[in-house]
């Protein structure tokens, strides 16, 4: 009770001195080397067992915390040891428990200043110095003895705990007052896991003064590590946990993988000084399975994706000429080849190939437009002959599928042979070629004769005939014919046999007299009926009387060596134009006309007027044989009979000359023989001689003014571009303003366009054709 009055005096006095106060805290302090500092983020203090100084403790201090700031009996309070200038925290425990370790708030102040007054009254009053006053006895804490605990300590195989003992504290006090010794903490034989361990012992005598034993050590459990040497591609470990000293590992590979011969099966975690490791220490492997090797594929071969491994995927190819379904495949499961019974074979695709095949045969046909042609056999090679045996057999068959055989008769042509070539898979390959028959033929006659008419009426091929006749006034001079013959030497050539060998030609004759005299005659009848009912017998009847009037002596009197009525025909009606219209005139539409010609030999004694006369004796007997009703027919009017002018007909390419001597005469200078008719020369030409079949071109440059031309001389300049004439040879006139000509030979000029006028006369060109200025 005196305590507390004093404490209470104490706290209502006033009491300045300050050195005083300073004395007694600092007979009071622990200050140790490491303090800790008693302010912790996000606690509020409740109190330490040492009072703090400048808000700092000393290592071994105790101090108490509530985690929110509050102090309520159902939030934790928490309890932190001063080590090393760090607070180590130890283990939390209801606010109100025993022990006195932990103070309300309310009354820690009121014990603090209890407890300050009480030191500054014993620092005033007690003893020291040999003052007088009151003497203060201080109660001494109580002792004790910390035993030493060494580590780490180490599980053993197995376990993740170890039993750690010790000697148990022991703790004295100097005025035999221990109260109790508190132990915060597992006591000794216990099994401690892996980390830092702190046991605090805690001696407490009667007045609540204490002493403290921390016990330190640390247990280390050894763990080897997931990873590193228990990684394998394709494969995993399966282990026990934790992967303690001592567990062991399995390894087992995935599906289509197996350990490798070098490759560990288990490893075992064992410890390696103060670590875990897992032994042995080579790496698991896990490498692929292996099929057997693929099997033979004929003809081909396998293309695998990894050899025999597992999941290798094999996809077959197949030799050049073979083919086979590559979107089949068969894969590697590790154990045997899976789909195996899905790839196709190859099979042969590839036709056999022949290796003799003509290209063509030709042949010249005989006479009669035939050829034995002959050709040897084709060959074939197929790929078969050299492919793997897969068991079957191989093979080529050669036949010819088009055309005939060799040696056969072949016409004159084209004929298209084709064999097929087949192998056992039914590839075909062709041979095609052609069997070509040609027409031998002689070259194209040429002739060096130009008055010698040549007709090969059959052409130039091997048998023809070419038969030979002059023009104009030539005779023919050697064989009247020439045969294409097959050359006895050289099977491709024919030549030309000449008769005698002696090549034909014409011989100029000085005169040509006509062949033949021709008086053309006409006979009217007068019929009411229709015509073509009287036609026939009117012409069949005029022909037997002439036949029977050639047989009289009256005729051979008047005739020469040849004399007839030819060409006769009979016409109804009046003349309709398509005839040629001749001298005689006709009168009624009701006519029935008979022409005819009466024709003798040429008496080469008479002139043309004594051959003439011949002709109109003989035509005079014909009238008095119809006079006396001779070609009279019945149901017709005989009319009269008329007889035109004497004509001749002359050879090809000549012109008959209706003179007194007449004669037949060729193709006079200035003209040329074309198609059996006397043509002028084309402007440009010229032919200056007579029985000619060509002209000559005039020299470079110039021409003839018209068609025609005769000499050489005819042959002017020709107007050059700019000029002209009506001839378009010289003389020459420019082209006047306006005009122009960019040709040579030019019979005008050309006008400029609208609006467009010439510099001057004589302009070449349209771009001398400027326009004109408004």
């Amino acid at each position: 009770m005196l305590y507390s009055i004093t404490l209470f005096v104490l706290v209502i006095l006033p009491y300045t001195k300050g050195d005083l106060l300073k004395n007694a805290v600092n007979k009071i302090s622990k200050k140790a080397n490491e303090e800790c500092k008693i302010q912790i983020e996000d606690r509020q203090l409740v109190g330490c067992d040492i009072d703090s100084v400048n808000e700092n403790v000393p290592s071994g201090a105790l101090c108490t915390y509530i985690s929110d700031g509050r102090i309520q009996s159902d939030n934790p309070v928490e309890t932190f040891v001063c080590e090393q200038g760090y607070f180590i925290y130890l283990h939390h425990k209801s606010t109100g428990t025993a022990n006195g370790h932990v103070i309300s708030k309310r009354w820690f102040w009121v014990a603090a200043a209890a407890f300050v007054g009480g030191a500054i009254l014993c620092a005033a009053f007690c003893g020291g110095g040999g003052g007088g006053g009151i003497q203060y006895v201080v109660n001494k804490p109580p002792t004790i003895t910390c035993p030493s605990v060494d580590g780490p300590f180490y599980p053993d195989k197995g376990m993740d705990t170890v039993v750690v003992t010790w000697d148990v504290p022991i703790a004295t006090d100097p005025e035999g007052k221990l109260d109790r010794t508190d132990l915060d903490g597992a006591p000794p034989n216990s099994k401690f896991r892996d980390g830092s361990h702190t046991i605090l012992y805690t001696a407490i005598d009667d007045i609540g003064n204490t002493a403290t034993c921390t016990i330190r050590f640390q247990v280390k459990v050894i763990y080897c590590y997931f990873g590193g040497s228990l990684y394998a591609e394709h494969g995993r470990a399966i282990c026990h946990t934790p992967a303690l000293y001592g567990n062991t590992c399995e390894f087992v590979c995935n599906t289509g993988y197996q350990l490798a011969m070098s490759s560990p099966t288990t490893k075992i975690c064992e410890k390696s000084g103060s670590i875990g490791e897992w032994q042995p220490l080579n790496n698991f492997v896990c490498e692929k399975k292996k099929c057997s090797d693929p099997p033979a594929y004929c003809n081909g071969q396998l293309l695998c994706s990894d050899g025999n491994n597992f999941d290798s995927v094999c996809y077959p190819t197949c030799a050049d000429g073979y083919s086979t379904d590559m979107t089949k495949n068969f894969r590697c499961n590790g154990d045997e080849w899976i789909g195996v019974d899905i790839i196709q074979p190859c099979l042969d695709v590839q036709p056999p190939e022949f290796t003799l095949c003509p290209e063509s045969v030709h042949a010249f046909s005989d006479e009669n437009g035939f050829a034995i042609v002959d050709w040897p056999i084709p060959e074939a090679f197929d790929n078969s002959e050299n492919a793997d045996d897969c068991g079957g057999s191989s093979g080529i068959t050669v036949s010819q599928v088009l055309g005939k055989a060799p040696r056969s008769n072949f016409e004159i042509g084209y004929h298209d042979i084709t064999y097929t070539a087949t192998d056992n898979n039914n590839n075909g390959g062709l041979c095609k070629f052609t069997v070509i028959v040609e027409e031998l033929s002689c070259d194209p006659l040429v002739v060096e004769d130009q008055f010698l008419l040549v007709q090969c009426l059959n052409g130039y091929s091997l048998g023809s005939i070419c038969e030979f006749a002059c023009f104009l006034s030539y005779e023919l001079r050697g064989g009247m014919n020439v045969t294409c013959r097959k050359h006895p030497n050289f099977e491709n050539k024919a030549f030309w046999d000449w008769q005698n060998g002696n090549k034909s030609y014409c011989e100029k004759l000085n005169r040509v007299h006509p062949a033949n005299a021709i008086l053309p005659g006409e006979l009217f009848y007068y019929y009411s009926g229709d015509c073509s009912d009287v036609q026939e017998s009117i012409k069949n009847n005029f022909v037997d009387v002439m036949k029977s009037l050639e047989g009289t002596d009256g005729w051979d009197n008047i005739c020469p060596d040849y004399c007839t009525v030819e060409g006769v025909t009979v016409t109804c009606g009046p003349f309709n134009g398509r005839r040629r219209r001749s001298i005689f005139t006709r009168s009624t539409d009701k006519e029935v006309v008979v022409d005819f010609k009466v024709s003798s030999q040429w008496e080469t004694t008479k002139n043309l007027w004594g051959n003439d006369d011949t002709l109109q004796a003989l035509g005079d007997l014909i009238k008095l044989e119809v006079s006396n009703g001779a070609v009279d027919v019945n149901g017709t009017t005989t009319g009269s009979m008329t007889f035109g002018w004497i004509e001749f007909p002359c050879e090809i390419g000549q012109e008959p000359v209706y003179e007194a001597d007449a004669r037949c005469v060729g193709c006079a200078p200035g003209k040329y023989l074309n198609d059996g008719n006397c043509l002028d020369c084309n402007k440009g030409y010229f032919q200056e001689k007579e029985y000619q079949i060509n002209c000559t071109k005039c020299p470079t440059g110039k021409s003839t003014a018209d068609n025609g031309s005769k000499s050489e001389n005819d042959c002017k300049d020709m107007c050059p571009p700019g000029t002209y004439s009506s001839t378009g040879v010289e003389p020459c006139s420019p082209c006047p303003l306006g005009q122009y000509q960019s040709m040579y030979e030019s019979t005008s000029c050309l006008l400029c366009d609208s609006l467009e006028f010439t510099n001057s006369t004589g302009s070449k060109s349209i771009e001398d054709c400027q326009g004109i200025c408004k």
